[in-house]
């Protein structure tokens, strides 16, 4: 079993498919459903929403070469609160080629446009809620060797997205931008061979944020960088029970933390999961690192995240899953914390030919370091999904 590095960015992250079929499949998805909470906030907006998403995705070989593709455009509806409809748009493509019987490259772009909306203020005779169009960019590339008795990879990728104005469903308030600009680069090397009927991994990282100095002090986000090593090892016992534990140290530097202040945090991830012969799945997961995008803080979060599933089928076309999530993070410039909990529950059909179907249920419930932030909501929904 492998471990892959993973760039966590605010954009999708692209998987290079194998060719196997010049034919590009469609996969569809409608979801209908109510949540007491829609914007995830302490105002507690209920009301019923619709989501569909359409899916175009497909490779093509080209002698010793592959391209692949993915367009996919996803629509929200939030009836009650218009300005909460979302229409995003993605684009994304990947390039690979063996370059030689042991060496390969992986060269991946994707271009997003996300037009949002969110609510501003809650009065009691009215919602003021705003919309604003962003759009995002990322590339990236690895390269992949078979040496030193194992594989060896090194691998970068940049990110960078640009917001748009905010634009508010009252004529009092003019358009204005609300977030910064933030880009994101990420270079990553790794070293993985066998050991003791497993796998063994050698793991370094670099991250660094990018926000127009121009915006840094009118938005309140700074840049920052992170660096992580770490040495990991996962097994696969029999057929039923595989893990993975990868640690080591992540440090993180910014001019906003003070002068020589660098903040050193131990990194761990552990993955375990077993299966019964029956299909019976149940899966565990802890992990804590230094996060530096996609924030809530100005700088970075140190979050510490644990997770529970278990999956079951109940007949051959019929499968129950269930999880817990439960993710706290520190905020490193405003000395803040949160507390994140989430319950999901999903009942599925699947039939061997046709559309399937599916119930799914969601809590979320949000603790804070101010109270009066504090909020959560559930929410219910039917899905219909499927391929063609």
């Amino acid at each position: 079993m492998k471990q892959s590095l993973i760039i966590a960015f605010w954009l999708a992250s692209i998987a290079i498919v194998t060719p196997a079929d010049a034919r590009p499949p469609v996969e569809f998805s409608f979801r209908q459903g109510y949540s007491s909470n829609l914007f995830q906030d302490p105002n507690r907006l209920s009301g019923a929403f619709s989501e569909a998403t359409l899916s175009l995705r497909g490779s093509l070989d080209l002698d010793g070469s592959a391209l692949s593709y993915e367009l996919s455009q996803t629509e929200r509806v939030v009836k009650t609160y218009t300005f909460g409809n979302s229409h995003e748009t993605a684009l994304k493509l990947g390039y690979q080629r063996q370059l030689l019987e042991s060496v390969a490259l992986k060269l991946e772009a994707a271009v997003t446009r996300s037009a949002t909306g969110d609510v501003f203020l809650v009065l009691p005779q009215q919602v003021i809620g705003y919309r604003e169009t962003d759009y995002g960019v990322q590339g990236g590339g690895e390269m992949r060797a078979a040496m030193l008795g194992g594989t060896t990879s090194v691998s970068g990728k940049y990110g960078r997205v640009y917001k748009g104005r905010a634009h508010f469903n009252i004529d009092l308030l003019l358009p204005s931008r609300l977030e910064a600009d933030v880009g994101q680069m990420v270079l990553a090397a790794n070293h993985v061979r066998p050991l003791f009927g497993g796998e063994a991994g050698a793991y370094a990282e670099y991250a660094q944020t990018f926000v127009p100095q121009d915006e840094q002090q009118r938005f309140i986000r700074y840049p920052a960088r992170s660096l992580r090593g770490s040495l990991a090892f996962g097994r696969s016992i029999g057929s039923s029970f595989t893990f993975l534990a990868d640690a080591g140290a992540q440090a993180l530097f910014s001019d906003r933390l003070g002068t020589g202040k660098v903040p050193v945090e131990p990194y761990l991830r552990v993955q375990a999961e077993w299966k019964s012969d029956k299909g019976l799945t149940l899966a565990a997961g802890y992990r804590q690192n230094v996060v530096i995008d996609d924030l809530d803080d100005a700088v970075a979060e140190w979050v510490r995240t644990r997770s529970v599933a278990v999956s079951a089928p109940i007949t051959e076309t019929v499968k129950a899953t269930v999880g817990y999530e439960l993710a706290k993070n520190d905020y490193y410039y405003y000395l803040y914390d949160t507390r994140t909990q989430r319950w999901t529950g999903k009942l599925a059909f699947t039939p061997a030919k046709g559309p399937g179907f599916a119930l799914e249920y969601a809590h979320i419930r949000r603790d804070e370091a101010d109270r009066s932030l504090n909020f959560q909501g559930h929410e219910v929904a039917l899905r219909l999904f499927g391929q063609f």
